[in-house]
């Protein structure tokens, strides 16, 4: 996990809980958080892992506007240590 967006304990719960069912085979699994309680920070680590876990392969994040798509974009790039694609 990286050092620059640590999440917080019931943030790395809900990485851990979304693991779980990925890998108990569950391919729909719904994850519902309040306003202000890191869904980017959690969506940024998962990019993070699965990019670990694929080397060489490309994440596609398919979204609507930038509103919704540049703060877990820029999230994910300030993980990985790249520089975040200006819209």
């Amino acid at each position: 996990m990286s050092a620059i967006l640590t999440p917080r304990d019931y943030q790395t719960e809900a990485i851990q809980e979304l693991h779980r069912r990925w890998d108990a085979g569950d391919t729909r699994v719904p994850m519902v958080l309040a306003t202000g309680l890191g869904k980017t920070v959690i969506f940024a680590h998962l990019i993070a892992d699965w990019t670990v876990a694929n080397p060489g392969r490309r994440e596609y994040v398919p979204s609507t506007p930038c509103e919704i798509l540049c703060t877990p974009e820029r999230a994910a790039a300030l993980m990985l240590g790249a520089k975040p694609v200006d819209k």
